[in-house]
């Protein structure tokens, strides 16, 4: 070992002093917490670009935090209308948009073009968030007054057009838009050619179209890719091909009615061309809490797309995965109360699709005013809200509405139904008056136009004779699944019923699936004969899944065995029914309706389609009892 000098010791240690006294600040400085860094950053940034960053970032409570410390006294004109419009955007995010309505500066307010443009751009979403298309759709068009660059302007449009394809475009968005500007019409009615809304060829429509907007911003080739982009950003993610995971129940009370819902996905599937995906079967069981774990199985056995489950309860239990990991086509609706989950689509045999169908055409018929007798059950009030919604988008009106108690029979609901206890009291009141009992038949109100009524098959046919016994039987009477099971010769006391039903039920040998119900009728025979409705559920299950496999996006629609099926942003798949009259033979369709559409004229733009209520009813009215029954079963089993 080497003996240094006292000296160079002492040299030596001092210098190790002097470079542990150099490190130490640095090291201080490199170890800085999160909220240092954010105090650091608060203090080079203005107030006004400190809650824009925090936006930006998601952080949304720090963002009202800062906002509230804002000195708005201090802000110039600019600086304010730039205060509002983050005031605006806050409140949106809370879930509060009249609020942000409230806070949204007017954009002429600012001679600034891109703060404008902002705001415009933010009235856009609140609208939105709130159902006014139209208004969404004009101040996206506003906006693009005020952007210069090529770019953002290709990008608004981008945005008008998935609006568009995104929302619905039915009599309110239709009211919207005719009030509307010329620029946000044409879009409208672009939109409603695209959509396949408009009957005719699409080519003819398109020139139809341009000869009408000459000038639209509108590129039709444009609009193309930006639906394309749509459906690569839908509600609904899926993946081209996979195995299927079938979720059904095979034991306890609902497994007959499975089993025909499965016979009928099979049939469906062994109909399609090869190449077919590979289904897997799993018993989704009793208990509503296990289907999580079900629901796991069939992901581990490498399942792309699930189908079910069948009950509510099992539907409801699946909101808890938050954002499921790949589609899942429920066999049933959740709750009314229940957040829907991303990739969940509801498809299901509900009552109130004919409740909906049977208004809308007695409405489109000019028999819009209509009297409903319903029984009590737990789907009532669901049917008599689907009516009364309907009725006040079609025209219409819920004159009255009652409810049969089963035990306590049907004549005197039917005739306080129809009034005939008012007729009775005004002849007792003019024979007290008289003195006399002048000749007397008790007729039912005359303000109804059509009725409906709901009820299962035994009460049917008990119920429908005494609409023709107090005098109701030249009106449409309109019913639903439950008062017919499909067996023919249909009864007596049906026959004339307006059938609002699933296509599957109706006289169409024509129809592309005929073949194929008729084979199972032949090979499966008593179970078809009493659930067919649940075999053409389970067909159409299987188109469904083949659909979203290929990447079906919210607004397109197709022709099912249980209706006209269009997916909605929601992904709620909603079944528009035609209607059909009882015979003996079954269920004979009627004419199909024509949809509605607008298009521009020297006038304005009219609507036009299927005469409205308000029309002379009785030049349409059809001879003798008239009445309709959809095909449903409610699986809020």
């Amino acid at each position: 070992m080497i003996a240094l000098p006292r000296w160079a010791a002492a040299l030596s240690l001092l210098l190790i002093v002097v470079l542990l006294a150099g490190c130490g600040p640095a090291q201080r400085g490199r170890v800085q917490g999160p909220d240092a860094m954010e105090r650091g950053r608060s203090q080079q940034e203005a107030p006004l670009d400190r809650v824009e960053r925090l936006l930006r970032e998601g952080r949304i409570f720090a963002a009202e935090e800062a906002l509230a410390y804002v000195p708005v006294e201090s802000l110039n004109a600019r600086e304010r209308h730039r205060f509002r419009l983050l005031r605006a955007e806050l409140s949106l995010e809370a879930n509060t948009p009249l609020s942000a309505l409230r806070d949204l500066p007017d954009p002429n307010s600012t001679a600034d073009r891109a703060l404008a443009a902002r705001t415009e751009s933010l009235r856009a979403r609140i609208l939105e968030s709130m159902g006014d298309i139209a208004g969404a759709v004009s101040a996206l068009v506003t906006r693009e007054s005020l952007l210069d660059s090529p770019t953002a302007i290709a990008e608004n449009r981008d945005r008008i057009w998935a609006l568009l394809m995104e929302h619905r475009l039915e009599a309110q968005a239709q009211a919207g838009f005719s009030g509307a500007g010329r620029v946000a019409q044409g879009w409208f009615e672009l939109a409603l050619i695209g959509r396949g809304a408009v009957p005719g060829e699409k080519s003819a429509l398109l020139s139809s179209w341009r000869a009408r907007y000459p000038n639209h911003p509108a590129d039709i080739q444009r609009a193309q890719q930006a639906l394309q982009r749509q459906i690569e950003s839908s509600f609904v993610q899926a993946e081209l091909g996979g195995d299927i995971a079938i979720l059904l129940p095979e034991t306890g009370r609902f497994s007959d009615i499975a089993a025909s819902v499965r016979d009928g996905f099979i049939a469906a599937w062994q109909a399609r061309p090869e190449p077919r995906p590979r289904l897997r079967f799993y018993d989704s069981g009793e208990d509503h809490a296990a289907i999580g774990a079900v629901v796991d199985a069939a992901l581990a056995d490498g399942a792309r797309l699930i189908v079910g489950p069948l009950r509510k309860e099992h539907v409801n239990a699946l909101s808890r995965f938050g954002r499921l990991p790949v589609p899942v086509i429920a066999l049933n609706k959740l709750a009314a109360e229940v957040v829907p989950p991303r990739n969940l689509l509801q498809y299901g045999l509900a009552p109130e699709d004919e409740a909906r169908a049977a208004m809308r055409r007695a409405a489109r018929e000019g028999h819009g005013h209509m009297v409903a007798l319903l029984t009590r059950a737990d789907w009532s009030e669901r049917i008599a809200r689907t009516l009364h919604e309907t009725a006040e988008v079609e025209g219409g009106a819920i004159l009255e509405t009652r409810y049969v108690e089963d035990d306590n029979g049907f004549t005197e609901p039917v005739r306080m139904a129809l009034n005939i206890d008012a007729s009775q009291a005004r002849y007792d009141a003019l024979v007290r008056a008289l003195g006399t009992r002048p000749e007397f038949e008790a007729r039912p109100r005359g303000d109804a136009e059509s009725l409906f009524f709901i009820a299962r098959e035994q009460a049917a046919r008990q119920i429908a004779p005494r609409f023709a016994y107090f005098g109701a039987g030249d009106l449409p009477i309109y019913t639903t699944a439950l008062a017919w099971d499909g067996a023919t010769p249909v009864h007596e006391e049906l026959r004339g019923l307006r059938l609002c039903d699933m296509p599957w039920m109706m006289q169409q040998p024509d129809a592309e699936w005929a073949p194929l119900r008729a084979q199972l009728a032949e090979t499966e025979g008593a179970r078809f004969q009493r659930f067919p409705r649940l075999f053409a559920l389970g067909h159409d299950a299987l188109l469904l899944a083949l659909r979203v496999q290929q990447g079906w996006a919210s607004g397109e629609a197709f022709p099912g065995a249980t209706g006209f099926l269009q997916l909605r942003p929601d992904g709620h798949i909603e079944r528009e029914l035609g209607c059909a009259t009882l015979t003996a033979e079954g269920a004979e369709p009627l004419p199909a309706l024509q949809r509605d559409f607008s298009i521009e004229t020297e006038e304005g733009i009219l609507t036009t389609g299927s005469p409205r209520q308000g029309q002379a009813a009785n030049d349409r009215r059809e001879p003798g009892r008239q009445r309709n029954a959809p095909g449903t079963l409610d699986l809020g089993i």
